[in-house]
């Protein structure tokens, strides 16, 4: 399913992007796989409830929706 969220969070250029910030990059490196609910509040780990995230920026969020 990780393979589907990068598909699904990439640009006809090829560029990853950060939902939260708009952060593009072709590497997927600095980038994780986040739940928008967490699965603490009752998200499933489906591919309308994930997005991509720049790593800093997901680990400040946190488990916050």
């Amino acid at each position: 399913m990780r393979g589907e969220v990068y598909e699904k969070c990439q640009d006809k250029d090829g560029y990853y992007i950060c939902a939260q910030t708009g952060y593009k990059s072709k590497s997927t490196l600095r980038f994780d796989v986040d739940h928008i609910i967490p699965m603490s509040k009752g998200g499933k780990s489906r591919i309308d409830n994930l997005q991509l995230l720049r790593r800093d920026v997901n680990r400040k969020l946190g488990d916050k929706s």
